[in-house]
């Protein structure tokens, strides 16, 4: 397998900005154990494992919808494609709902009750769209090949399309495809700032961030960053956003304003997931080949702890730790 934002909840690669110093948690799923680590990170010097969860197979990326308190999984083996709906207060399994082959992400419009489903190898090129309050398929987008990740500003669903190499945009109102943008470049992960109006597009092949006005949809910029870029988040506070480059285990962090890389940290091997606690002025980073956690300062940029996860591994090249959410 190599294979977040207005009204949709927080995503897997996405930030939640909350004041009130309460318990906080990370969600961080393994894809070898078929398992969700549940992390406390109410004291920051001491993140400790509170539960593992039994999802389905090959966990990937992970949703919360805070409104509701629920955490959606997607369970991303072909043989078992499925979404795991969790109550994150009581941690137990809501339900499963069964979903077309091979799903990957899930992004959550909490404000019309409906979620959308990236499908990456599916033959027709769609995604699925769930009502979150019924808990069932109520129907499909046609998209580009290779449907991966999904973000959104205001009333536009932004798809990056790995493999024809392009963005579908998706009108949240109808959920009609407007507009396909050629980016040049294997989009995979994306994020957004919603109040400046733009999306930040990771750019696998090129190790690249591509920058889309979302005002008229073109890209107005590319950033260079390290090697086989997967993931990005944004944090809107700070003028920055983070790149997982799990071709040589560092996070790029770009200034949002100079849109350039301004420094480069060292994690672990092969990071995925990110992650940010803005109230915490941290930044939690999946490094999929080690089972860890890094935690990061965002103030200075420094990591300031590791937490083991544990489990079995795939192999030594592959890891298993894939998707990270924060409540």
């Amino acid at each position: 397998m190599c294979f977040a934002l207005s009204l949709f909840a927080v995503l897997i690669f996405g930030y939640f900005n909350d004041a009130s110093g309460m318990n906080r948690r990370i969600f961080v799923s393994n894809i070898a154990n078929d398992t969700v680590s549940v992390i406390s990170i109410m004291d920051n010097m001491n993140n400790n494992v509170m539960t593992t969860l039994e999802v389905g197979s090959w966990p990937a990326g992970i949703a919360v919808n805070r409104r509701k308190g629920r955490m959606y999984v997607v369970n991303s083996h072909y043989d078992n494609s499925s979404i795991t709906v969790v109550n994150i207060q009581t941690s137990k399994i809501v339900t499963t709902i069964k979903v077309d082959a091979s799903p990957m992400h899930i992004a959550i419009n909490s404000a019309d009750g409906l979620a959308y489903i990236t499908h990456p190898r599916s033959k027709e090129q769609t995604l699925s769209i769930m009502d979150i309050n019924k808990n069932i398929i109520v129907g499909k987008i046609k998209v580009g090949q290779g449907a991966f990740h999904m973000v959104s500003v205001g009333k536009k669903l932004y798809v990056s399309n790995s493999d024809d190499k392009s963005i579908s945009i998706i009108n949240t109102t109808n959920n009609k495809v407007t507009n396909t943008i050629k980016v040049g470049d294997n989009p995979m992960g994306m994020a957004a700032d919603p109040m400046k109006r733009r999306v930040f597009v990771v750019g696998q092949s090129k190790n690249s961030v591509m920058v889309i006005d979302a005002e008229n949809d073109k890209v107005t910029g590319t950033i260079k960053v390290g090697k086989v870029p997967r993931y990005i988040v944004n944090e809107p506070s700070r003028n920055r956003a983070y790149v997982s480059n799990s071709g040589e285990n560092t996070i790029s962090v770009i200034d949002t304003i100079k849109n350039k890389v301004i420094e480069t940290i060292k994690v672990g091997k092969q990071p995925l997931g990110v992650a940010v606690a803005t109230s915490f002025s941290r930044l939690y980073v999946a490094n999929h080949a080690d089972h860890t956690v890094s935690i990061i300062n965002t103030r200075t940029n420094e990591v300031i702890g590791t937490i083991n996860i544990g489990g079995p591994l795939y192999s030594p090249q592959t890891g298993t730790l894939w998707g990270i959410a924060v409540f």
